[in-house]
């Protein structure tokens, strides 16, 4: 198939995932109160591209300008817990706890097949491939007795590609400035503990991982022929923030994290 493009093209996405918040305000003697939050997952998707070929053998051309812009956002399960219980404690669990946040933007996208992508060659232009991803890990206030938080992971990558030729024999002529710039936020869990006797491990697995790819022209899998007289700024940046701990009382236990940019 056959795409051409002359007039200015502006494609945007974005994605917001918030999971449920769990709080406790008690104050009990001689009484059980328990809540249990099994799988808190937020998964956050947003895709952006300005002329997409998909399957087939396309003919791209671009003859004006293409901004492609995603911004993917996830925030994990909050649990804050305030009590005064004597005797029989709170028994509150939050067993799987994760947050992953993708953002792609593509300005031109052969996607699968033997692609010509003509890109501003005899005649000026721009194109600009921004994304951004931000995932939030859980947040903890209080565990007291009986408190367990199982995993806490965090997994945000951002991916900018101003042409990607995509698998296949490619040819790409590009004479257009191109930008694509990529930024990764991701922050891990942070849990704050108040009361004596969180017996056992609180957080098994608290894992953080920031991915942050720009590129100018990529080819992709295949034998590709790429020509290009424009201007290339491709900027990648991971920004990551591993668990913390405030308090760790008697009997608290973190088994493991991992910060990954």
């Amino acid at each position: 198939g056959g795409l051409c493009g002359k007039a200015a093209i502006i494609g945007t996405a974005n994605a917001v995932a918030t999971s449920v918040g769990v709080s406790f305000n008690v104050s009990l003697e001689g009484a059980t109160l328990g809540a249990a939050v099994t799988d808190a997952t937020t998964d956050a998707y947003a895709w952006s591209t300005g002329i997409f070929g998909d399957l087939g053998d396309d003919w791209l051309s671009n003859r004006g300008s293409i901004t492609a812009h995603s911004d993917a956002f996830a925030r994990a399960t909050s649990v804050a817990v305030s009590a005064g219980i004597s005797y029989v404690p709170l028994n509150a669990a939050v067993a799987d706890s994760t947050a992953r946040a993708w953002a792609t933007s593509i300005g031109m996208d052969g996607g699968e097949g033997n692609d010509h992508i003509d890109s501003n060659l005899h005649a000026p232009g721009t194109i600009v491939a921004d994304a951004v991803s931000t995932a939030k890990g859980v947040s903890v206030a209080v565990a007291p007795a009986g408190a367990a938080l199982g995993t806490a992971d965090v997994f945000s990558q951002a991916i900018a590609t101003g042409i990607d030729g995509g698998a296949g024999d490619d040819v790409v002529l590009q004479g257009a400035d191109l930008s694509g710039t990529a930024t990764a936020n991701a922050t891990g869990t942070t849990v704050n503990v108040t009361l004596i006797g969180a017996a056992g491990t609180l957080l098994e697995r608290a894992t953080t991982t920031g991915i942050a790819q720009g590129t100018g022209i990529a080819g992709g899998a295949g034998a590709d022929y790429i020509f290009n007289r424009g201007t290339i700024d491709a900027q990648g940046t991971a920004i990551v923030t591993g668990t913390t701990v405030s308090v760790a009382p008697i009997g608290f236990g973190l088994a493991g994290t991992t910060t990954t940019a």
